[in-house]
């Protein structure tokens, strides 16, 4: 891996813990999910993609900070869920960073897109004019995308709230937090 790559891991996972709370609150938007159904939501999009050992304690800790509630559930012969939703002070909590995010998202592409021009100093070099930016990394495309991702993760949390009772139904039964 070269030092290049090292650099912009680092960037990523920096980028990740500090949307991790924004990427669950989104998540948990349109409804409860017990911690693995949250966990699976959140996998399929590399941005967002933790570990147990990461979302349980940022669970507990939003919890903590009245932003989640949770409770346990009995469905069936299953073993007990613990189920969280949004608390009212949650929704608002989404909307803020949501508000933030967006804005962020917005003044990154502006700066990407239409960099401010230099009133003094030397020219770019010859080999680099204004129309020959570089493609984005995979990292700036996921700044970029971060609402599309929050948004998706939403809705795929949405729809495996939906679809878990369906899968019970079925005999799946899952490890819950």
């Amino acid at each position: 891996m070269t030092d290049l790559e090292k650099t912009t891991e680092k960037w990523e996972v920096q980028l990740r813990k500090g949307t991790l709370e924004l990427v669950v609150l989104a998540a948990l938007q349109h409804g409860s999910l017990y911690g693995l159904e949250l966990l699976r939501a959140l996998q399929r999009f590399p941005s967002a993609a933790i570990t147990e050992g990461t979302l349980y304690p940022l669970l507990d800790r939003l919890k903590r900070e009245g932003l989640l509630e949770a409770e346990w559930v009995q469905e069936d012969d299953s073993r007990p869920r613990k189920y969280y939703r949004l608390s009212p002070a949650g929704q608002q909590r989404l909307i803020e960073l949501t508000r933030v995010w967006r804005q962020s998202a917005a003044d990154i592409e502006q700066l990407l897109s239409q960099p401010p021009r230099a009133s003094k100093g030397p020219p770019p070099p010859a080999d680099q004019t204004a129309g020959d930016a570089a493609p984005l990394t995979d990292s700036a495309q996921a700044v970029l995308t971060q609402t599309s991702v929050t948004e998706a993760v939403s809705a795929e949390a949405a729809a495996a709230s939906a679809t878990s009772s369906t899968n019970d139904a079925q005999g799946e039964h899952h490890a819950g937090a």
